[in-house]
């Protein structure tokens, strides 16, 4: 347990100090041990992260697309806490970000003139789920990085309250190494680092208590604690090295200043020297930085003398006394203090907020347009060249050395969001909404742009499924409370930030909130709330639930003060709670937290229960009868803290959120499958909460650390509710159908990202209506990679294939563009862009025009190909701009690349290969679009298949400058080839091709041709020409 008689810390207290220890037992609750000590929790994440690779198996089915995808992304505004940062000393567009709880992220453009073009990404997602509290990089040689770990969340106790040591990579962060592992039994954190500026290989950490040292790059340390004597209260957060004398060192934190002059082997308390002459005895916090500009240490101190603008003071030591700067500098409280010195000995002071000063006044840092974009609380500064990078409570600042205007977000994709609760919208899962720590809820809506709704610390989530714009959550601000859109009383203070909210499945105005002893529930017809459920003294509700299908069935779990939980079951409604508690497992339920309750979506008997805390192999429980008796189903699950489940009907399995990731339980099996370890599926983190859409088929994740993600576990499909867009709009973000698509009433649809279409879904663009699929989108299937409906655009429709978007077919997957007689369908297709045609039967039928853009060449890859069906004549129907062409390539003649469904197709410059034309029209042929287009045409059958000739015409060419023919063969037709060399003046080369039961195996007229190696078979004329030559002679 966290505090026996935890109430009691309220009474008397400050908002802050109640939003830090709310904040604090959110997170630790489910993880302390049987004994109430957090000593297993940095033992057993340890174990669980040095074995990881033990962990890496692939899951018994693949997610559709095979694929998480990371949803908490957005350009402006602020993300989550970023405890520090640190740039490449070589190349200052490098810079490390190290998140409170996820992990360190790396980009390469910091410096990039548009600071929502920053582009992050995570380089521990495999290797640890902690945070990142400190950032080492050796100025030799930038590729070796050190990172000390650990979890931010308040100042109670101490700061850094868990970590699991020190990694190093030696490859600018792509890989790491555990280097350091301390004592967790002892409670041993690193907090930070120091690296001699003079001898990269000579380190120092500071462990709150205790200080190493190395002199080899961490192969061995040493501990030098020699004269440090820490009182209570005490403790140290920090240290720095004087750049020009290795040998002295500052070590500073919570109300103490001690210093060396013998590279730490002995220290003195120097704190009533540097407060001495100020008035003040002690100061509960200090900070200190070294201005190499005129060689002086300088220290800043917050004094909590009770003013409300938490005033601190500067000062800096001259001719071995400390001397005032500045005093009154604002907003430097004890919880979060840092002071840098720019190079040119300017000062930045940063706290609640962040301060300039040049010498003469203090400015507050802000941005060219409001102060929203530098968050409150500033955890680090730094300089780099002409960069000031500021780490806050936000995410990362970047603004001018020496300036105190301009500074600007550069969170870009950064996705450390760390989220107590993410909900969906059923109307459409699109929208979610999230809440997050020390960042307030946001809810991100059908257009991918996330929106700050609540401000301070925000919990579990609900939208309401009947309406969208009604939202529900925790808030913490101190106290914690429902913060709501809707218009309803508050039912009083909730006791968590991650306190339960469930709205009934039926009845969309009934809410239901946990609280301390009992639940509560909100009826609308009387505008109040009355207790609900059993009366539990010395308890707080930590789950609830109610079937989808059956509201009679309702499950509340309570969890003592003491440690323990109990489980109530009703089947009845709001009456009718019975204790099961006793049927499920007294090993467990005594000293364990209930973190998570799970019903069936379809069958109210069925029930799962998730434990948090290390009683091992006690994790999850099952039972298939109501609750009267259970099976434990832990098997080989780790012995870290779950968070969260759900069950997949779908498939048949579960879902397990955990503070190392997610694990899978196929049913019928006994062996839990850790979600594979790698960039494009899910990270290790702490996984908050784990939920289904069943609307989409999605499973829809919160991290506390990794932001939200989204994932395809299933494929809904309803043919009575389809998308039918009717004004122009355009889809900025992925989105999945769950029924078919039609564009209509002259509008034009615009897809940005990607378009996932299940199988049964057909897309339909209507005459005067348009749908784009921009630079760099995705059309693809929804249940699988490949889509196997049909793309049909009507006569007067349009589908345009901007530059490197991607369409992927496969099965009877096909785009028709259709045709009649007074207008077509048209194809645009610009350059770059990709079509997958996976199967046999996957084919682009084009009846009405392929318009193909200037220097466009329009191809496809895999095993289908493209039919020309036009009804008209002629069918012209292929136009294209300068530079475009045609490139069809198989894996052989009997591969067919190109159906020819009507009398002619007009080829632009064209290469076809290893394939099969299929002469399907009885007249059908491929024709040379003029006499200037280029054809090259290598191991292609022309034929109409069977044996039974037709009136195909073959190939038809003029005396076009560019036309080589090359082992094709040219069957059952009027005309192999059709060579009218008047137009184009030049002479016609054909080698090694077969000619077989053709009226014509060639027709010739004019000009010269030569023919080397070729067969004639069966043809009423092997070759007929007149007024040329062959081969030369006449």
């Amino acid at each position: 347990m966290i505090e026996a008689n935890d109430r009691e810390i309220f009474k008397n207290s400050q908002a802050y100090e109640q939003k830090r220890y709310n904040r604090y037992r959110t997170f630790y609750e489910g993880k302390i041990d049987s004994k109430g000590s957090l000593e297993t929790y940095p033992v057993n994440m340890i174990n669980f992260f040095q074995n990881l690779s033990y962990h890496n198996n692939a899951l018994p089915f693949k997610f559709y697309n095979e694929e998480m995808k990371n949803v908490y992304a957005y350009s402006q505004g602020n993300h989550g806490i970023v405890h520090c940062v640190k740039s490449n000393p070589l190349n200052h567009n490098t810079l490390y970000a190290g998140s409170a709880m996820g992990g360190l992220f790396r980009t390469y453009n910091a410096l990039d003139p548009n600071s929502q073009n920053v582009k992050w990404k995570n380089v521990t997602g495999n290797y640890f789920s902690s945070g990142v509290l400190d950032i080492e990089i050796d100025p030799a040689d930038s590729n070796k990085i050190y990172i000390c770990t650990g979890v931010h969340l308040t100042s109670l106790a101490a700061d850094g309250d868990y970590g699991i040591g020190l990694y190093k990579s030696t490859d600018g962060g792509n890989t790491w190494s555990h280097i350091l592992v301390l004592q967790p039994s002892q409670m041993i954190y690193i907090y930070s680092l120091a690296m001699d500026p003079n001898n990269s290989n000579t380190m120092y950490a500071v462990s709150h208590y205790r200080i190493y040292k190395t002199t080899n790059g961490w192969q061995s340390y040493t501990e030098i604690n020699t004269g440090l004597g820490l009182n209570s209260g005490e403790d140290i957060l920090e240290m720095i090295i004087n750049p020009n004398n290795s040998n002295e060192l500052y070590a500073f934190g919570h109300s103490v200043v001690l210093h060396s002059t013998d590279a730490g082997t002995t220290w003195t308390h120097v704190t009533s020297d540097v407060v001495y002459g100020t008035g003040y005895s002690v100061s509960r916090r200090f900070t200190m930085a070294w201005n190499t500009y005129d060689g002086l240490p300088y220290c800043l101190f917050y004094q909590n003398t009770g003013d409300p603008y938490d005033h601190g003071t500067i000062r800096k030591l001259i001719s071995g006394t400390w001397q005032t700067v500045f005093t009154n500098f604002s907003y430097t409280p004890g919880y979060c203090l840092e002071l840098q010195i720019s190079p040119n000995g300017n000062i930045y002071g940063g706290g609640r907020y962040t301060y300039f000063y040049n010498g003469i006044q203090q400015i507050r840092l802000n941005s060219s347009s409001n102060f929203n974009e530098i968050h409150d609380d500033v955890r680090d500064i730094i300089f780099t060249g002409n960069t000031c990078f500021l780490a806050t409570d936000g995410g990362v600042v970047r603004g001018t050395t020496d300036a105190y205007n301009g500074f600007m977000s550069i969170n870009g994709n950064l996705n450390n969001g760390q989220f107590e609760g993410l909900s969906f919208a059923k109307t459409d899962p699109q929208i979610l909404f999230a809440g997050g720590i020390d960042n307030g809820s946001r809810l991100r809506d059908n257009q991918g742009t996330w929106i700050h709704k609540f401000g301070c610390d925000g919990g579990k989530t609900v939208v309401d499924w009947s309406n969208s714009n009604i939202l529900y959550t925790d808030q913490g601000c101190g106290g914690v409370s429902l913060a709501t859109t809707a218009s309803i009383p508050s039912p009083g203070n909730l006791p968590y930030y991650d306190t339960p909210i469930m709205q009934h499945k039926f009845i969309s105005g009934i809410i239901f909130v946990g609280m301390n002893n009992y639940a509560k529930v909100y009826l609308p017809a009387t505008n109040q709330w009355y207790n609900y459920g059993p009366f539990v003294d010395y308890s707080i509700i930590t789950s609830m639930e109610m079937c989808n299908s059956d509201s009679l069935t309702q499950c509340l779990a309570y969890t003592y003060s003491w440690g323990g939980s109990s489980l109530y079951i009703t089947h009845s409604g709001y009456q009718g709670f019975i204790n099961r508690t006793s049927n499920i497992d007294a090993g467990v339920t005594p000293y364990a937290k209930i973190v998570d309750v799970e019903i069936h979506n379809l069958d109210p008997n069925k029930i799962w229960v998730a434990f948090g805390n290390f009683v091992d192999g006690k994790k999850i429980y099952y039972s298939s009868n109501g609750g009267v008796n259970w099976s434990n189903i832990s098997y080989d699950l780790p012995n870290i803290p779950i968070n969260s489940i759900v069950y997949d009907e779908v498939n048949g399995g579960c879902f397990v959120g955990t503070d190392g990731g997610i694990y899978y339980l196929a049913d019928g099996t006994s062996s839990w499958i850790m979600m594979n370890l790698t960039d494009n599926l899910f990270p290790c983190a702490m996984v908050n909460e784990l939920s289904i859409s069943r609307e989409n088929g999605e499973l829809v994740v919160a991290t506390l650390g990794r932001g939200a993600w989204k994932g395809d576990i299933f494929c809904p499909y309803d043919a009575n509710i389809p998308i039918n867009v009717t004004s122009t709009q355009t889809w900025p973000i992925g989105k999945k159908l769950t029924s078919d698509l039609v564009i209509d009433n002259n509008s034009t649809l615009t897809i940005k990202e990607t378009l996932k279409v299940p199988n049964a879904a057909t897309i339909t663009v209507k005459n005067g209506s348009t749908l784009i699929l921009d630079e760099n989108s995705i059309l693809q299937g929804a249940c699988k990679e490949y889509y196997e409906g049909s793309i049909i655009v009507e006569p007067g429709g349009n589908l345009v294939l901007k530059d490197n978007s991607l369409v992927k077919l496969a099965g009877n997957g096909n785009i028709y563009i259709e045709d009649n007689s007074t207008t077509s369908g048209t194809l645009d297709y610009y350059p770059g862009v990709s079509i997958v045609l996976h199967d046999d039967n996957t084919a682009v039928n084009i009846s009405g025009t392929l318009n193909i853009q200037p220097n466009a060449n329009f191809t496809f890859t895999g095993s289908g190909y493209i039919k020309f069906s036009s009804p008209n004549w002629p069918s012209n129907n292929i136009t294209y701009g300068s530079g475009s062409s045609i490139t069809l390539s198989g894996s052989g003649q009997s591969d067919k690349i190109m159906e020819i469904a009507q009398e002619t197709v007009f080829m632009p410059n064209c290469t076809l290969s290893n394939g099969l034309v299929y002469m399907q029209h009885p007249n059908a042929r491929m024709q040379a679009a003029s006499e200037n287009t280029s054809m090259f045409l290598d191991n292609v059958k022309f034929s109409p298949l069977g044996t039974t000739r037709t009136q195909h015409r073959g190939v038809n060419v003029w005396g076009n400058q560019n036309c080589t023919i090359s082992n094709c063969i040219f069957e059952n037709g009027q005309y192999g080839i059709y060579a009218y060399l008047s137009y184009g003046g030049t002479s016609l080369s054909v080698s090694n091709c077969n000619f077989t039961n053709n009226t014509y195996g060639m027709w010739v007229h004019d000009k010269s041709f030569n023919s080397s190696t070729c067969t004639f078979t069966k043809n009423d004329y092997g070759i007929y020409a007149e007024n040329t030559s062959v081969n030369d002679s006449k």
